[in-house]
């Protein structure tokens, strides 16, 4: 008897701890939400911070595979019967589920390259070695009129920094490329730009890469999460490729009010179009990149955009 009364008051007081234990858990979880400390430390600050009713509410959104997508793009493509090479990269920015089509398959990549040279002048600006108000002149060697207007201006024109930014991106200026890329950077700060973002076939002076869908995104996820530039000067880069003014082919798939940060690249001999970028699409933001080769301009606007249309109403 004496025992088993022994062992029932172990019991009780077992059952008391564990009792006392689980509202002191209760009590500091409090106490951490009402001081503002996230009381999950492994999973993602975008869902640890919520409560549960919001919870469930985004896990519906989170989309992990996209195998769906992948095969409505392969049965556009085949009604689309089109001649030419093409690459396709998909990523959900929120997940990171992707899909490609042709993914790894390389093509030169041409005005597409003018992002790294935007991206490492923002750094030297970022580093205080140059300012967007800075003059730079340009050369008679410079002058360019297969891209762009700048070239109209002459040699002997000293635009801004922040002038020539413009012209490269919004109208994917070859003037402004070369005057920014013998002028103002070293070949140095272009091949770190590309290093950091996740080239791995950076550029030199004497040869251009070549670089597949799934390789290029990574330009635009770095921007994106603020990898290599500061977050304002990645923010001002996104900008500006909003304001592009080519608007044929993935911006032609998504409704006018979508915002996008995008690049073209073309070679219209060679039938080289290439058009990559982010779409803010709600609720999940995404990365896409299309590249082709042995395309007409028709065929490139009509393929990207279609292609970008699938994507967009599937993703959102």
């Amino acid at each position: 008897m004496r025992k088993i009364y022994l062992w029932y008051i172990i019991s009780i007081l077992v059952i008391l701890n564990l009792i006392t234990l689980y509202f002191l858990i209760i009590s500091r979880n409090a106490d951490a939400l009402a001081n503002g400390q996230n009381t999950y430390q492994y999973i993602s600050p975008r869902i640890a911070w919520i409560d549960v009713d919001d919870f469930l509410q985004k896990q519906k959104s989170m989309t992990v595979s996209y195998t769906d997508l992948k095969q409505q793009l392969l049965l556009q493509i085949e009604e689309m019967n089109v001649s030419g090479n093409y690459g396709i990269y998909f990523e959900d920015l929120t997940t990171g589920a992707w899909v490609g089509i042709n993914e790894t398959e390389t093509f030169y990549p041409f005005s597409l390259l003018k992002v790294p040279v935007l991206v490492a002048v923002l750094k030297k600006v970022q580093d205080e070695n140059l300012t967007l108000e800075d003059r730079v002149t340009i050369k008679p060697e410079y002058l360019d009129s297969h891209s762009g207007t700048l070239y109209l201006k002459g040699a002997g024109y000293s635009p801004t920094i922040e002038e020539l930014l413009d012209y490269l991106i919004i109208e994917s200026d070859n003037t402004a490329v070369l005057t920014l890329s013998n002028s103002v950077l070293s070949e140095d700060d272009i091949y770190y730009a590309d290093i950091a973002m996740g080239l791995v076939s950076p550029t030199t002076s004497n040869t251009q890469p070549v670089l597949s869908a799934k390789e290029y995104s990574n330009i635009f996820r770095s921007l994106y999460y603020s990898t290599y530039l500061r977050r304002d000067f990645s923010e001002l880069a996104l900008i500006l490729m909003m304001n592009t003014s080519y608007d044929t082919q993935l911006p032609a798939g998504i409704p006018p009010e979508v915002k996008m940060s995008h690049k073209i690249g073309y070679y219209i001999e060679q039938g080289y179009y290439h058009d990559c970028g982010i779409v803010y699409a709600t609720p999940n933001p995404y990365l896409i990149c299309v590249m082709t080769s042995n395309f007409t301009r028709a065929e490139a606007d009509r393929f990207i955009s279609t292609i970008s249309k699938t994507v967009y109403d599937y993703a959102s």
